[in-house]
């Protein structure tokens, strides 16, 4: 059966699953250390790149969901944007998902509007971002009638954008800790993907943490640094399914061998799991209220 389920993105995983109710947060205590002290050497200066493999459903966005949830609750700034399946057709997706969320830009700002958030925040950051703001306004959709930056050529506005992209990182991170979360880079675009290399180098010295999470086939030149870690999601322990089965259905007597047959079926995988147990409630196979759990 778990060999038929074909999970979506990650960030739409962790949405259908915010929609049902999440189930209990099990077996990620490592990883979950390893996140916190990365987290520590960030906001102590030492920026930090963090990358988190693993195959579609085992649970790498819902880590990095109760880990923002973390930095939110001791005031870290969280900055996130995704990769959709078909966002390799559209250049620079995620990147403008992440900078427009930086600078609150919604579809309901006019370009005016947009342009008076971009200039209000990076003014604020550093007065010498003003040299930039142009270009930021044109990568951004929201142009200014008399801009020149329509004439320079792409590899002089892509170089100069980059640099200012990497200033304003390192100013934002003077002003205040933050945590980048960058998710299924298997489906970044090219253009995101150069984007992404600036990000990794602008970190470094500065109080951000840049988390990323994509499929094992998923590699960059940018993993060769010395300055980054990896972290491969396994399929959870049997101490863990056992505890994650027992939320979803308790531990009457009932349920006979159904546990162990999930954990045979699914592999020890979250998503499969919780999908089986929805499946079998839906056909009416599981029927009253949860058993004791002890």
């Amino acid at each position: 059966m778990a060999g038929r389920i074909e999970p979506a993105g990650n960030s739409v995983l962790t949405e259908v699953a915010r929609q049902r109710g999440f189930s209990r947060f099990v077996g990620r205590a490592d990883e979950m250390t390893i996140l916190e002290a990365a987290l520590a050497s960030s906001l102590e200066g030492h920026g930090r790149v963090v990358g988190i493999a693993g195959e579609p459903g085992i649970g790498k966005s819902r880590l990095c969901h109760e880990f923002v949830q973390r930095c939110r609750d001791r005031g870290v700034s969280v900055y996130e944007a995704r990769g959709v399946s078909h966002g390799k057709a559209i250049p620079f997706l995620p990147t403008l998902e992440l900078f427009r969320n930086f600078f609150a830009i919604t579809e309901r700002d006019a370009d005016p509007g947009a342009r008076e958030k971009i200039a209000g925040r990076l003014l604020l950051l550093d007065e010498a971002l003003r040299d930039g703001l142009a270009l930021i306004f044109d990568f951004l959709g929201v142009p200014e009638a008399q801009s020149r930056v329509a004439t320079l050529d792409p590899e002089s506005r892509q170089r100069q954008l980059f640099s200012i992209i990497k200033r304003v990182v390192q100013a934002r991170s003077r002003r205040e800790p933050e945590l980048m979360l960058l998710e299924d880079l298997q489906w970044f675009d090219g253009g995101s993907d150069s984007v992404l290399e600036v990000l990794v180098e602008a970190v470094v010295g500065t109080r951000t943490l840049l988390l990323a999470n994509f499929r094992p086939e998923y590699h960059a030149g940018w993993m060769e640094r010395s300055d980054y870690q990896q972290l491969s999601l396994r399929p959870l322990s049997a101490d863990a399914i056992t505890e994650l089965l027992g939320d979803l259905l308790g531990t009457d007597a009932s349920l006979g061998e159904l546990g162990e047959c999930m954990r045979e079926r699914t592999g020890g995988n979250p998503f499969f799991i919780e999908e089986i147990v929805q499946a079998l409630a839906d056909a009416g196979s599981l029927v009253g209220t949860k058993g004791p759990i002890d």
